[in-house]
């Protein structure tokens, strides 16, 4: 592909959507966000927007993103690390309350050749951590068991499926474009934030339409860390979901993609009020939006 220059654009338009386009060399990627009027089905999205619907919350905090492989043998023990759980811990501890915010955690899984090109190995482990943090006694392993409380002593509620939303966006974009965003660093950065501009819109209860005709809709994206309990409505409004201010906490090895200089911030800051806090202590990056 030779040498990639790429840029990032995001605007608000007058009905009440978003557009934007990833540009790389003479490539982009477009997509629009469209906000939800209402959800209709029992579904952890469903979960997500009837806990801030029915609630005075403020922030949907998105905490510890935790990255990894496809591996059939023993996956959860072999994820969790103790770097995992104390990266938790130390953001749990710069939180001031829980109790004005619904919790959740961004989960990035590659398939067994360390791509995102093989769904049902990704599926597989994504819905494995989530009936792992479901179960009432976890495993014996002391990290498994320590994220376990970690996940329920601070109502970490939801899991966002960053793996899963990569590979969906990989299948629509041409062979060229899709072998720059998985085999060079410059072009993973750039799927990562593509996909944390995305991610914030489904937690802002919007779809995403890439590509003019390919929609990713929040409900496809989201799991429980909870047994499901059933809804009293089958249908909810999003009016709070879509005014509902966004806090993420990144470790200290996002430092560089995610800093107040960064362009995934520069973008972000243009459209909505964006609020950068590093801690040194911890080397937590903290950004918050408020619409």
């Amino acid at each position: 592909m030779g040498t990639i220059t790429s840029s990032v654009h995001l605007q608000q338009n007058a009905n009440h959507t978003f557009s934007g386009k990833i540009c790389v060399g003479d490539d982009a990627v477009t997509f629009q966000a469209v906000p939800l009027s209402e959800v209709e089905k029992d579904s952890p999205f469903a979960q997500y927007v009837s806990e801030i619907e029915s609630g005075n919350l403020l922030y949907c905090c998105d905490v510890e993103p935790i990255n990894g492989i496809n591996q059939t043998n023993r996956f959860i023990e072999n994820l969790i690390t103790r770097e995992i759980n104390s990266d938790l811990a130390n953001q749990l501890d710069l939180l001031s309350t829980t109790s004005q915010q619904v919790n959740l955690f961004v989960l990035d899984i590659k398939d067994a050749k360390k791509r995102y090109e093989n769904r049902e190995e990704i599926e597989q482990c994504e819905l494995a951590m989530a009936q792992f943090l479901q179960t009432e006694h976890p495993p014996k392993p002391k990290q498994m068991r320590t994220f376990h409380r970690l996940v329920r002593e601070n109502h970490i509620h939801y899991i966002l499926r960053e793996g899963l939303l990569k590979h969906d966006i990989l299948q629509k974009i041409s062979p060229e474009l899709r072998q720059h965003f998985q085999e060079t660093p410059e072009g993973r950065g750039q799927l990562c934030q593509l996909c944390e501009i995305i991610m914030n819109f489904f937690k802002m209860g919007y779809s995403v339409r890439v590509l003019d005709d390919h929609i990713l809709h929040p409900g496809n994206y989201f799991l429980s860390t909870r047994v499901q309990e059933g809804l009293s409505s089958s249908r909810i409004s999003l009016e709070k979901t879509r005014k509902i201010a966004l806090k993420t906490l990144y470790p200290k090895f996002y430092a560089e993609l995610y800093s107040q200089s960064s362009e995934y911030f520069s973008v972000i800051n243009r459209i909505f009020k964006g609020e950068f806090t590093y801690d040194e202590k911890t080397g937590t990056t903290i950004i918050s939006i408020t619409q």
